[in-house]
Order: C-alpha cells, then structure tokens, then sequence
C-alpha cells in the first residue's frame, strides 16, 4: 500500500479532485445537519454529486493486468 501512496504523491491528484472532495463534503453535512442521515436512503445525494463530477476511469486501470504493469 504504501507503494502505491508514493507513486500518487509523485504523480499528483487530478485537477479536480479538490472541487468533487469540496461539493461532497458540503453536500454531506447540509445531509447531516438536515437530519437526513436518520432517512434509508440518505447518501444518495451525495453519490450523484460524485458520480456528475467525477472523471471516467481510464482504459488502463480496465486491463486484467493492470497490477502487473505497476510492479
């Protein structure tokens, strides 16, 4: 694991990572302080703010040797 937190470091975060981590973060606790974590379906608002503002997952984290190519 630590392997792999040191090649994220070295390569960096996407652009946007901070912005979709911010808009989660707000939506999570208006969700809170709203009392709509006592509701079943209450982190659905938050996984649409992911989902709309997060990249699409690159062809080469798909390949079925994907861990292989890290080594």
């Amino acid at each position: 694991m630590e392997k792999y937190a040191r090649q994220a470091v070295t390569e960096g975060v996407p652009q946007n990572f901070r912005f979709v981590v911010e808009q989660t973060l707000r939506e999570f606790f208006r969700a809170i302080q709203g009392g709509k974590d006592t509701e079943q379906s209450w982190k659905k608002s938050i996984y649409k703010i992911i989902s709309r503002l997060d990249d699409p997952v690159p062809e080469y984290f798909k390949s079925p040797n994907f861990l292989e190519q890290l080594e």
